[in-house]
């Protein structure tokens, strides 16, 4: 599948659950390929593996622990339930600290 239409159809299917539809259905794609760049398409199989991710989402599990890391202050953190989940707005607070 073209990356654009999975993309397309994922942030569709995510708008009940996050204002931020492109970005979300990104990272779900790009996690699913293993963050290769450039994309242009998504087999079979990855595609499934989305639609999976975005099953997770709209039970209102956040990103983060689907993905089970992400990226804080340019570090890779393993999270999962219990795990405050890294925000921008802390790394904010770090600069100014």
């Amino acid at each position: 599948m073209v990356t654009a239409q999975a993309e397309k159809q994922l942030a569709a299917m995510l708008a009940e659950v996050t204002d931020e539809v492109q970005f979300e259905a990104r990272e779900i794609i790009r996690e699913t390929a293993g963050r290769r760049t450039p994309l242009d398409e998504l087999s079979e199989k990855e595609y499934g593996q989305c639609l999976l991710m975005v099953n997770r989402r709209l039970t209102g599990e956040p990103l983060q622990y689907i993905f089970g890391h992400w990226e804080f202050y340019g570090y890779d953190f393993s999270v999962g339930e219990g795990v405050l989940i890294p925000r921008p707005e802390t790394e904010l607070l770090c600069d100014i600290a």
